[in-house]
């Protein structure tokens, strides 16, 4: 009983009371909510499993089942790459159902469901960095739990990224690290896209998505 309490107290000091939303018919009577329930791991570890830490929960949306939702409460479980929401004037949390998925947004950024493998990808949530007809890239956020190596240290998540371009002119799409990589498949800008990064704010920056972003538009405008 009293570990019971303990998840619901830890469960309602994530979601946050002061987030509840008022029952909304069009959302009610939809399938949106008809996922499994999600359980908050019961066992203490530094941090949490959410993109960007859940900071940005309210007001989001998402496409399901071929209808846009927005200002939604969302949270995107990078462990397990699971989307959640939750059910009105609760703290409850779902599980969408993953095929039914197409895009959601969280914030500013957009998540695109990639329901099968597809030019080198594997199916799954991936961040969309840049997109347009002639140049697309992604990203692959996941966070795993490091257990402690010593007794008295604790078990922690850490966040790993994996970001993947590729061109029209590409078959399929290529692992990056550094915006140096994409550079080099366009030898004849070469020159001038290093220039654009030295003279911008990025230029001593690790934002790889927004090099990327400004690597990329420049290419589209050319």
């Amino acid at each position: 009983m009293k570990k019971l309490i303990i998840l619901i107290f830890l469960t309602a000091k994530l979601f946050g009371q002061d987030s509840l939303i008022k029952t909304d018919s069009t959302l009610s009577n939809s399938s949106l909510l008809n996922g499994r329930e999600y359980i908050p791991s019961p066992f203490p570890v530094i941090g949490n499993s959410f993109y960007k830490n859940a900071e940005t929960v309210e007001n989001n949306s998402v496409k399901f089942d071929g209808v846009v939702y927005t200002k939604l409460p969302l949270l995107y479980d990078l462990k397990s790459d699971n989307l959640l929401s939750r059910r009105p004037g609760t703290l409850t949390y779902v599980i969408l159902v993953r095929e039914l998925v197409d895009y959601f947004t969280i914030g500013a950024d957009t998540v695109v469901h990639l329901k099968q493998d597809k030019d080198g990808l594997k199916a799954g949530y991936y961040l969309q960095v840049f997109k347009s007809d002639k140049y697309v890239s992604y990203a692959k956020y996941t966070k795993s739990i490091k257990d402690p190596k010593a007794l008295h240290e604790k078990r922690f998540y850490i966040e790993t990224k994996g970001f993947f371009f590729k061109g029209s002119e590409q078959a399929v799409f290529t692992p990056y690290k550094n915006v140096n990589k994409i550079i080099s498949l366009y030898k004849p800008h070469k020159k001038e896209l290093k220039r654009r990064l030295r003279e911008s704010d990025l230029n001593n920056s690790d934002d790889l998505s927004a090099k990327t972003v400004l690597v990329l538009s420049h290419l589209e405008k050319g």
